[in-house]
């Protein structure tokens, strides 16, 4: 693993770029991991999202430097409710050599779909899933989820409620005179709110905790899913009270 720095949760195509070329001009380089793959998340870990012109310069630097690009799409329904979004299905079949399809944060019972567009890999993946116990003797269960899902726009009513309860979360906060500690378009919100403000809410509500902000704040994250009730939004936010 060779992670590289952000501020917004991405990383560019410059910085692939830089670090690439520094390691095969280094005289030294075999003593190293070799880069081989670039990883990426659609959202982001902080719910972020790429846009089209930032994945395409980045599938360009990975074939300048042969190198295989992978977008995690654990959250991806989410990504396409985002707003601004524009990338999509398409461009991921295009701009990728794999992406995964979510399932488990999109509605499903489990299991995410691997699409695989690089040639190169498929020849052999079969192998690597019965040898690494990733193959399901009822397999059936895991396409059946994926078929009802794409079936009518089931997966983007989903992925559509996720973002808009996400939104009203961070719309509410800030209305209420907090600040966001990420602008993610998705259905992760990052609040700073105060440690006795989220003692009382921990009482009736779930939310992660990311870091401390100073004595006083944390920050938190406050995820929504296609189970979550508007009237639980209505709930949380009468509970954050005005600073």
């Amino acid at each position: 693993m060779l992670p590289l720095p952000s501020a917004d949760g991405k990383i560019t195509a410059e910085q692939i770029r830089q670090y690439t070329a520094a390691h095969f001009a280094d005289g030294n380089a075999e003593h190293i991991v070799q880069p081989g793959m670039v990883y990426l998340s659609q959202p982001t870990e902080v719910g972020t999202i790429y846009d089209k012109g930032e994945l395409s310069a980045i599938w360009q630097v990975c074939q300048a430097f042969e190198l295989k690009l992978y977008v995690d799409g654990a959250r991806l329904g989410n990504s396409f409710a985002a707003e601004g979004a524009n990338v999509f299905l398409p461009d991921l079949a295009r701009m990728t050599s794999a992406f995964s399809i979510g399932g488990t944060k999109l509605g499903a019972l489990f299991g995410e779909a691997l699409v695989i567009n690089d040639s190169a890999l498929k020849k052999d993946f079969r192998y690597m899933i019965k040898q690494r116990g990733g193959m399901l003797a009822k397999g059936r269960l895991l396409g059946i989820q994926f078929e009802t899902l794409f079936e009518d726009g089931l997966y983007d009513e989903i992925g559509r409620h996720a973002v808009k309860q996400a939104q009203r979360i961070a719309e509410g906060i800030q209305a209420r005179g907090y600040q966001l500690f990420a602008q993610s378009p998705t259905n992760q919100v990052f609040a700073i709110l105060p440690k006795e403000l989220l003692k009382a809410l921990s009482q009736e509500f779930g939310y992660a905790f990311w870091q401390a902000y100073d004595e006083q704040n944390d920050v938190v994250r406050f995820c929504t899913s296609w189970a979550t009730p508007p009237e639980m939004v209505t709930a949380l936010l009468d509970g954050i009270r005005k600073k």
